[in-house]
């Protein structure tokens, strides 16, 4: 690093960026702007440093958040002065209210040009408002202020993006000139400090990583609300890619309860002996939900998918509700929780393992696994037999096909939802990831490009047509870095969940304002960004494409049409079968 002769901006850039990679902050995603100068500079020819450009800002933050949900790891989004920063904001939203740590970096006019009308200068500092963990406004370079107070507020920076909240944060950074400076020469108590910390190849300051323990009388006391109550039943909500989960498997395997595992905890293949396939689907049946009434819930992560579980648990007469997930937030709609573990899981998986014992209680699990069982011959049955493409089929038939340690991205509305209830039981360990924080639909092609950044494994990505329309422009991101990537889109003309909601029903408005169709098709997006692109037209063709797809280098995008109309009525289908074959031996 040269201090000898250098100006004063491109000095503390690269004091920023080589601290942020000290920390173990490796990847920074820029996208083009003058006022960022000097950063974007500093980090491109720091050697050590793994850059992309990604033109949009917006685009550019969801990438770094799909990074840091597969791997927990903040990257460091670049952007320019103005609106460029602004366009940041929906992925700092997700990153917090999902704790996915996260690193803004925003050049900024100097003080002296704010509130005069200057072109690109708007008021950077808290623009986040209450989504930033912590934010700090670095002064313009200044001879007077050692480099140490620089490099101190990265190393802060950094430790409050992921210790006891992960979640997103905010540096801002004013520059009087972009680049270059005026020359500066370091007095010698600079170079001297300089000299010490370049030298160790350390962090100025360490912190230690979190990691909270519950306390161990609490924890007794919950093992032995689990030891007395025969009928449990385990729900595993959301859970970070990045997660230990073998604690969880060796908590949840001594419990011996039914478990309902959501499709983004990572975990729908694990426990076969107690596990319920299609526990969604089920809870439509008056017979299980009578069997399967808990008396004890164990709710490990953060959120669920089915809604019909919400309804259950709403009217369920259990006398505990045990909740442990890592956010200090509330995770509770319903206000269902009678004890909550803010802490880290596995932390709380290993230390109350050795309280619980072998009971051999499991009269609600025997019973829900023979009405599992029936309700898995049905639906394997009519998604194996339907020939025409439908939306359960696509949930149904991706799931099996996959390998081991795959990654699926999938869009909220109902990709989501159908891969939560129609999965194969079969299916092998898959890396899930979700915009699950806020459900946003925005961003979820760069999202997955983020998230498919270190992994060597193909990644599939299931979109709406609206969610893929809403981030075409991320396509660009694909090529770029050259993965194996399939893109199914569902072309349903529009916002097909609408149908399956109360204002399906108000017909003078429910097509224009609701399900906004557009009659697109994606063939001509896909040729622009030079995408390999099919359109299978029945089930056997979409089966033939997406298996090809998973052995291919490339981007790829499938364009699966459906019906919004017969979509639905396949759905209800479902449901009357399982209904029927259910019900009808209760």
């Amino acid at each position: 690093m040269k201090i000898e002769k250098t100006d004063l901006n491109t000095l503390w850039s690269s004091l920023i960026i080589e601290e942020f990679i000290r920390n173990g902050v490796e990847l920074f995603c820029i996208s083009p702007g003058s006022r960022s100068t000097p950063i974007t500079s500093s980090a491109a020819r720091n050697q050590n440093a793994e850059t992309i450009v990604i033109y949009d800002e917006r685009n550019s933050a969801y990438y770094a958040l799909g990074y840091a949900r597969a791997t927990g790891k903040p990257a460091v989004v670049i952007t320019t002065s103005g609106t460029a920063s602004a366009n940041c904001l929906p992925a700092v939203v997700e990153a917090s209210m999902d704790g996915i740590p996260l690193i803004v970096l925003t050049a900024d006019r100097p003080p002296e040009l704010q509130s005069t009308g200057a072109n690109q200068t708007i008021d950077q500092v808290n623009i986040f408002g209450k989504y930033v963990r912590w934010e700090y406004s670095m002064p313009c370079p200044d001879p007077n202020i050692l480099p140490q107070n620089v490099l101190s507020v990265i190393d802060q920076l950094v430790f409050r993006s992921f210790n006891d909240h992960p979640g997103p944060v905010h540096l801002n950074c004013m520059f009087r000139e972009s680049f270059p400076g005026n020359d500066y020469s370091a007095p010698e108590d600079h170079k001297n400090s300089i000299f010490r910390w370049y030298d160790n190849r350390k962090p100025l300051n360490t912190y230690n990583e979190y990691r909270k323990a519950p306390c161990e009388n609490a924890l007794k006391k919950a093992a032995e609300k689990l030891n007395t109550c025969p009928n449990g039943l385990v729900i595993l909500g959301r859970l970070h890619p990045h997660l230990d989960r073998a604690s969880i498997v060796k908590l949840v395997e001594k419990l011996n309860f039914p478990v309902f595992s959501d499709i983004a905890s990572g975990m729908k293949h694990e426990f076969r002996d107690t596990r319920v396939n299609y526990y969604d689907q089920l809870l439509l049946s008056n017979r299980f939900r009578k069997e399967s009434s808990p008396e004890i819930i164990l709710h490990i992560g953060t959120g669920f998918t089915s809604k019909r579980l919400a309804q259950f648990l709403k009217y369920s007469s259990f006398t505990d509700y045990i909740q442990v997930c890592r956010s200090p937030g509330r995770i509770d709609p319903d206000n269902l929780v009678t004890e909550k573990f803010t802490c880290d899981i596995s932390a709380f998986c290993e230390l109350t393992l050795p309280y619980l014992r072998d009971t051999g209680k499991d009269t609600i699990l025997n019973s829900l696994k023979v009405i599992d069982k029936e309700c898995t011959n049905v639906i394997n049955e009519l998604l194996q037999k339907e020939k025409n493409i439908t939306e359960p089929g696509i949930a149904y038939h991706v799931s099996r096909l996959m390998e081991e340690e795959q990654n699926l991205y999938l869009g909220n509305s109902m990709p989501l939802r159908d891969m939560d209830m129609f999965p194969d039981p079969n299916m092998v360990k898959l890396n899930v990831g979700v915009n699950r924080g806020t459900s946003g639909i925005d961003g979820n092609i760069a999202s997955a490009a983020g998230f498919s950044q270190i992994s060597g494994k193909p990644l599939t990505v299931i979109l709406g047509d609206i969610a893929f329309l809403h981030n075409l422009n991320a396509l660009e991101i694909l090529n770029k870095i050259g993965k194996n990537i399939t893109i199914i889109v569902i072309n349903n003309n529009g916002g097909g969940i609408f149908s399956f909601l109360p204002v399906a029903k108000e017909k003078d408005i429910f097509r224009d304002f609701f399900t906004t169709p557009h009659s697109y098709r994606f063939t001509e997006a896909a040729k622009m960004f030079g995408i390999e692109y099919k359109n299978p037209k029945n089930m056997d063709e979409f089966i033939q494409a997406y298996t090809e797809s998973l052995i291919n280098d490339q981007p790829e995008i499938i364009e699966v049409v459906t019906d919004t109309d017969e979509n639905y009525n396949f759905h209800e289908l479902i449901k009357k079968e399982i209904i029927a074959k259910i019900d009808q031996k209760g």
